[in-house]
This record gives structure tokens, C-alpha cells and sequence, in this order.
């Protein structure tokens, strides 16, 4: 069964070597599935694989210091500039995002013969 991919194009508060990280995306009921596994993707190379124990469906005004920071490592403000910057054709006044809690999966090590 082929996985979906969450695409990173940088590793905000160096979250991506986590157990557990957040991410914060356009609302995709379809894609964003408790449960579900992904293989993450950062840069364009994949740098392991997630399940996702948790998601909530959130718009921006409803986001607090507390979470931005912990998924970007800025604050409110600077993170709805930078949401922003990724999404100009996006109202996002009226747009839902998906918070998603993901935990990485370890390698099972290899037995050395």
C-alpha cells in the first residue's frame, strides 16, 4: 500500500528529528487521516516515516502562541507571516487548517550476521 507523503521544505524548530512533531496544513480530510501513516519528505528526500495520532481542525484565529511555537518555533505573529508568505492565494481569514500530531517511526535495527 503506497504511503502519502507530508512534504517539509524546512525543518521548523528543528521538529522533523522529534518522536513526536506537529504540523499545520491546509484542511484535507481525504489525505490527513488519524491512523494513517506517511512517509516525510524534507527538501525532496525522504527522511522517514510518521503515523498520525492526532488532528484537529483549526483556523488561524483560533491558533495561540503555545502551539505556533512548538511547531515553528515562532510566535503568532511571525508564524501567520509566514503562512502568509506560503499560502497568497489562500483566504485566510476563512480557511481551515489541519493540526496534526505525528509520531515518527524508529528503523528496526538490522541483526548483524
Amino acid at each position: 500500500m503506497k504511503k502519502d507523503i507530508i512534504k517539509f521544505t524546512y525543518n521548523w524548530n528543528g521538529k522533523l528529528t522529534n518522536k513526536v512533531f506537529t504540523t499545520l496544513r491546509l484542511h484535507n480530510p481525504k489525505k490527513y487521516i488519524i491512523g494513517n501513516g506517511y512517509q516525510i519528505e524534507l527538501k525532496g528526500e525522504i527522511i522517514g516515516n510518521a503515523n498520525m495520532i492526532g488532528k484537529h481542525v483549526i483556523t488561524l484565529d483560533r491558533l495561540t502562541d503555545y502551539v505556533c511555537y512548538m511547531d515553528t518555533g515562532y510566535s503568532k505573529a511571525e508564524t501567520l507571516t509566514i503562512i502568509q508568505r506560503m499560502y497568497k492565494h489562500i483566504d485566510l481569514k476563512t480557511a481551515r487548517f489541519d493540526l496534526c500530531i505525528l509520531q515518527a517511526h524508529k528503523p528496526k535495527p538490522t541483526k548483524k550476521k
